[in-house]
């Protein structure tokens, strides 16, 4: 399986808001923290457990975030960081 069949949120929210950010110059928190304005803290609350779930239980889906998230990773460690970071801006914006 897939992120996008099994984590579709996550899917849907990281190819959504992170391949442009580089033009956008905006920061990971800052793109979380637009997300959550125009989606609201149910669907953030979503996709952190999808993104929670991911990490505890897919780590081997974690070679798709590269081209997902339109990012370089030198490795997998590289792109879990960045997801455990990711999880920690939805977290703290759902509290």
């Amino acid at each position: 399986m897939s992120i996008e069949e099994k984590y579709p949120h996550l899917y849907n929210f990281i190819g959504a808001w992170f391949p442009d950010s580089d033009f956008e110059n905006s920061s990971d928190k800052e793109i979380v923290g637009q997300f959550v304005k125009v989606s609201g803290k149910e669907k953030t609350g979503i996709v952190f457990e999808e993104c929670k779930n991911l990490l505890k239980n897919d780590k081997n889906l974690l070679s798709e975030l590269e081209k997902l998230s339109n990012r370089y990773f030198d490795n997998i460690k590289e792109a879990e960081t960045w997801l455990v970071s990711i999880k920690k801006y939805l977290e703290d914006a759902i509290k």
